[in-house]
């Protein structure tokens, strides 16, 4: 488990996206990848988490590991100088620090939460508009209809759990761009 640096802030003052994967979803993974180029171009400090285990597996509570290297990836962009507001962005497994996020007062980013989590679902009531929400409605993890939230949700028609559309590459490209886009108008907010 470990965090590394994908783009430092051009100011001390920068603002910091510490990115979370899923279980079997890298931080390399399109979703992420190109959710930390959005930040990196805008001059934030990004700092990628990976770990190795699976979450399927049954083997222990994910939870407490997540929080732990979140905090450590807090910590190394501080190390590195990153001094600006920290916020998250976080993938699947990565989501179960939604809980975590809202008790340090950090915004975040949520791509396909887990909304089949009782921490997840409860975080995500009392999450308010500064985090962005964006899930597929044929995501069998995200249950809207048991949701009441204050966030920005973004469902994405025909999406799974990878925000891909089958086969068709071309309009998983075409939704997964303007996922982007609005992570970018979510951040020029976070700017602010």
């Amino acid at each position: 488990m470990s965090s590394r640096t994908l783009a430092a802030a051009r100011e001390p003052r920068s603002p910091v996206a510490l990115l979370l994967p899923g279980a079997g979803y890298a931080v390399t993974a399109p979703l992420l990848a190109w959710s930390g180029a959005v930040l990196a171009a805008r001059g934030w400090h990004v700092e990628a988490v990976t770990w190795s285990f699976d979450a399927r597996s049954g083997e222990g509570d994910p939870v407490p590991l997540i929080e732990e290297e979140a905090v450590a990836a807090r910590e190394s962009a501080r190390a590195a100088g990153a001094h600006g507001p920290c916020v998250v962005v976080a993938k699947s497994l990565g989501t179960l620090a939604l809980p975590w996020a809202l008790r340090e007062g950090l915004a975040g980013a949520w791509l396909t939460p887990l909304s089949t989590d009782g921490a997840v679902r409860t975080a995500l009531a009392d999450a308010g508009p500064e985090h962005l929400v964006v899930a597929g409605d044929a995501d069998p993890f995200w249950r809207p209809a048991e949701l009441v939230t204050r966030a920005d949700v973004v469902t994405v028609p025909g999406a799974d759990h990878g925000l891909t559309l089958g086969d068709d590459w071309r309009a998983s490209l075409a939704a997964q761009s303007a996922v982007f886009e609005r992570l970018d108008a979510w951040a020029a907010q976070s700017d602010a």
